[in-house]
């Protein structure tokens, strides 16, 4: 009898021996688990985390699209503003001749043209009319201003910017000075020739272009005659 306890006995601390033993197999895989999860979290975190990078990237990469074109339009801007610019000055050949004053303002003794700036000169009732228009005097202020005016003085009316070309060697030269500078000894200018203004020109150029005005004579559209005119 007491056998059959015994072995009962053993029997039952067998399987409780069995059931200790296949506990920690379980636990382990239980563990496992969690550290799968771990896993996909962190690959989750890690798309997420690209995911939001390149959202960074791609206002980035707009701006400096946007960058490029602002710098195109003011290229072009730039340019239109060029192209439109109109010029300074007009061809000499476009601008019409007729007789009057002017003041020599350049010249090129290699080819013989000459560069005039024409003005008009006002006295009496011009100049009168001037003085109201321009510079605001009632008209019997003006009228004093004229009278009192001496022979030689006047109003320089030159309203046109523009020069004309005038080639020397087909007209009529008359100055105040010799080919040496010297100064005629009347108020008479003298017949010069294009060689004499020129050998005047390259030693006293100020002579010609600072000194007396001309009077340029045209008849029938061409210059006939260019004369500097003595003035006191």
């Amino acid at each position: 009898m007491n056998r059959k306890w015994l072995c009962l006995a053993s029997l039952l601390c067998g399987v409780l021996l069995a059931g200790c033993i296949n506990q920690p197999t379980e636990t382990t895989d239980t563990q496992s688990q969690p550290t799968i999860t771990s896993t996909q979290e962190s690959t989750t975190a890690n798309q997420v985390t690209s995911q939001e990078t390149t959202t960074e990237v791609t206002p980035t990469a707009v701006s400096e699209t946007t960058s490029v074109t602002t710098v195109t339009s003011e290229t072009a801007t730039t340019g239109a503003s060029s192209t439109e610019t109109p010029a300074s000055t007009e061809s000499s050949s476009g601008i019409s001749l007729y007789s009057s004053y002017a003041h020599l303002v350049s010249y090129d003794p290699d080819s013989g043209l000459a560069d005039f700036d024409y003005f008009n000169m006002l006295k009496g009732e011009e100049a009168v009319q001037w003085l109201i228009d321009r510079e605001g005097y009632t008209e019997s202020e003006a009228e004093v201003i004229v009278a009192n005016y001496a022979d030689s003085e006047f109003i320089e009316q030159n309203d046109n910017p523009r020069l004309r070309t005038v080639d020397l060697a087909d007209v009529t030269l008359k100055l105040m000075y010799h080919p040496d500078g010297t100064q005629v000894t009347d108020a008479n200018p003298v017949a010069a020739s294009l060689d004499d203004l020129n050998t005047l020109y390259r030693a006293y150029p100020d002579l010609l272009l600072q000194t007396y005005f001309y009077y340029i004579d045209v008849s029938s559209g061409r210059v006939s005659a260019v004369t500097q005119v003595y003035w006191p």
